[in-house]
């Protein structure tokens, strides 16, 4: 066993904190290698985003590393933390599959309510308002002022 952890419970929180920093830096290599059919000026904001996941999940794997049992005992809501990660990681899952086939506003529409709904907004009007005004706003300065073609799926 290593140093540091005296239980399974212990070992079960440095696992999860291990999958959550493997589960950001694959995803952040997923969105670079798919950043690269983009032409160069659309794709910095992507590659940046990327960039920066893969980091945080390495300090997430370094933090799992060094995780102790005492401090494994001090954070017990830390597996309501993976499930909400799992849950969020599953929300963007289905935004990418939605993203092309359904278009941006569908997708960008059902990403912002599930992230909503996951993060404990309990509000439903205030839920699609925001939704759909985070969706209109994105498309207004994506698609509209800067030029960025996005995908308009079954509503074109």
């Amino acid at each position: 066993m290593p140093a540091g952890l005296n239980n399974g419970e212990s070992m079960e929180e440095k696992t999860r904190e291990m999958i959550i920093g493997i589960c950001s830096i694959l995803v952040g290599v997923v969105v670079l290698v798919l950043s690269r059919s983009m032409p160069a000026t659309p794709a910095m904001f992507p590659r940046l985003l990327s960039a920066a996941i893969i980091i945080l999940g390495v300090f997430q794997i370094a933090a799992a590393m060094t995780l102790t049992a005492e401090g494994a005992e001090k954070n017990p809501s830390s597996q309501r933390a993976f499930v909400v990660f799992v849950e969020i990681l599953g929300i963007f899952l289905l935004y990418l599959l939605l993203f092309e086939t359904a278009g941006f506003i569908v997708a960008s529409i059902v990403l912002t309510f599930g992230l909503s709904a996951v993060l404990g907004y309990r509000r439903l009007g205030s839920m699609c308002m925001t939704a759909v005004g985070v969706t209109v706003f994105l498309y207004l300065v994506f698609g509209k002022f800067l030029g960025v073609p996005l995908p308009m799926g079954f509503l074109l």
